[in-house]
């Protein structure tokens, strides 16, 4: 509504000033600011999860000559009078060292980034869900948003450094792990979600958003996350067929162990 204001009076005259036109350009401001300091973080969080998961022998391959290439770029279109926007240099400097690291290191690439699935699949489902409440998104309620993105990703490490820790095979989370999710996700959904009661509608829409936000993480980290760990982390197709084989020659072996001891009973009952 307070756009549609804004676009009739500027109708009249564009150079109009007031409290609704400097309210309207400050949200605007503030919108704009929130999402590039979210691509900025994502981009930190991608980094330090590369730095985490890459093999010793592989970090210094991938992210010195990504940087490299990188700074090669951004020196060259200053010299030319262009201004490079930090934001498109960070994500070229992702983009490279991932592509790097698909090449040398791929597993822990693929490791890394199932560690952001939280963050990333539980703000899509927050945003779904936020959609079906009709609670929409403020200057008061997106400041739990960086805590959202937050606790998703510390889900994530969590579940995958579980993962990672046990043995070829069928993944199941351990209870620890579990607890530990658990436990902190639901003491902040707790904590913030007291502010539900509130009569002011700014703080409740803090609480709500933030519950939502946190619970979708949760959910996705729990369920989602270990689901697709399940599948990366089975043991290969001849190695399950052969171990079926097995099993199947030892049952065959049983059996006929089983018979022979049967036929030894009746010639003994015979002689007897």
């Amino acid at each position: 509504p307070l756009a549609r204001f804004v676009a009739d009076v500027r109708t009249v005259d564009p150079e109009v000033t007031g409290t609704p036109l400097q309210n309207y350009e400050a949200s605007a401001q503030i919108r704009t600011s929130y999402e590039r300091a979210a691509l900025f973080a994502l981009a930190v969080v991608a980094l330090v999860l590369l730095v985490d998961f890459l093999g010793n022998q592989y970090k210094m391959l991938v992210l010195f000559p990504s940087l490299a290439v990188v700074g090669i770029v951004a020196m060259t279109m200053q010299t030319r009078r262009a201004d490079p926007d930090p934001l498109y240099i960070t994500t070229a400097y992702v983009c490279l060292a991932s592509a790097i690291a698909a090449v040398v290191d791929f597993k822990n690439l693929r490791d890394a980034f199932l560690a952001m699935l939280p963050a990333v699949a539980g703000g899509i489902l927050m945003f779904g869900l936020l959609a079906l409440l009709g609670t929409d998104l403020n200057p008061a309620n997106l400041i739990v948003l960086p805590l959202v993105l937050g606790i998703g990703v510390d889900d994530g490490v969590h579940v995958v450094h579980d993962f990672r820790m046990q043995p070829e095979g069928k993944y199941r989370t351990s209870s620890s792990t579990i607890n530990a999710v658990m436990l902190t996700s639901l003491t902040s959904m707790i904590g913030f979600g007291s502010m539900m009661v509130a009569a002011h509608r700014g703080l409740y829409s803090v609480g709500l958003v933030l519950v939502v936000g946190v619970g979708s993480c949760l959910f996705v980290a729990l369920v989602m996350l270990p689901a697709l760990l399940t599948l990366f982390g089975g043991a290969p197709a001849e190695q399950r067929s052969r171990a079926t084989d097995d099993g199947d020659e030892s049952e065959g072996e049983a059996d006929d162990a089983q018979r022979l001891s049967k036929r030894q009973q009746r010639r003994m009952r015979n002689a007897a």
